[in-house]
């Protein structure tokens, strides 16, 4: 069995959460076990509640257990963004959830992980 960093990144919920992103970039999230770069995203929506209001969601690690390499988890970080330009933080969504009757290591679809 190799060695190899693992990206998992978000759940299926939050993926979809994200597909609709007005805009997103790109940016250094973290290192994997050889030093390479691991990429997470910073989206940009618009608020489903307020059209004046636009959403900031970044990726960010959450968790990085270890199954023949780092298995990269990620989640989202919310900040609200005002036309005046004043920030509210909204903490974090779609985080993972450690579940040991997860079929596996690891089940998208419910968001659930046991490594």
């Amino acid at each position: 069995m190799s060695r190899s960093t693992q990206y998992i990144g978000l759940t299926a919920d939050g993926s979809s959460f994200v597909s609709n992103a007005i805009s997103s970039k790109r940016f250094k999230l973290t290192e994997g076990m050889f030093g390479e770069d691991i990429d997470g995203f910073e989206y940009t929506l618009k608020s489903p509640d307020n059209p004046n209001q636009t959403l900031i969601a970044r990726e960010e690690v959450q968790d990085e257990p270890w199954s023949s390499g780092p298995m990269i988890f990620t989640h989202l970080k919310l900040t609200s963004m005002s036309e005046d330009g004043s920030e509210k933080d909204l903490g974090y969504m779609f985080s993972w959830v450690r579940d040991s009757t997860t079929d596996g290591e690891v089940d998208y679809e419910k968001g659930f992980y046991w490594v």
